[in-house]
């Protein structure tokens, strides 16, 4: 019977690789007590309840300690978020009348439009990314 808890153990462990959560690892771990118990006890009543106790009992007491350990209240922007309040050259003038002008941020151009009606910004001038509306930046 002890290969059988091996080769299922192995499975769920593979599993635990291919999912982003701590979620199966504790029924691997379960079912590696539960192959070591069944050189010793050939009931596969109590394997079984072996497996359960032990896997529920790590799920419930480890997993809020791994979730606490794991968790991270930095949060990284990302994508186009990452860009707000970068500052960035003027290559094309940014005129509220024409509502478009040009940036260059990070080798990249942009089409950037004034936070405010009635501002103009010259070229070669720098601008902060205030927000993004669709695939134009907000500047000031």
């Amino acid at each position: 019977m002890a290969k059988y808890w091996l080769i299922f153990s192995i499975i769920l462990g593979v599993g635990e690789i291919l999912t982003p959560n701590f979620f199966l690892l504790w029924f691997a771990i379960g079912g590696v007590i539960a192959c070591i118990v069944s050189f010793f006890i050939d009931n596969i009543a109590i394997q079984l309840a072996i497996f359960a106790i032990v896997s529920l009992a790590l799920l419930v007491f480890t997993k809020p300690l791994v979730k606490k350990i794991t968790k991270s209240d930095e949060r990284v922007a990302s994508n186009y978020m990452a860009l707000i309040g970068k500052k960035a050259r003027v290559i094309e003038k940014i005129d509220a009348s024409k509502e478009t002008g040009k940036i260059k941020l990070n080798g990249e151009v942009w089409k950037a439009i004034p936070q405010e009606e009635g501002t103009t910004f010259e070229i070669d001038s720098e601008v902060e990314i205030i927000a993004i509306d669709g695939v134009k930046l907000i500047v000031k």
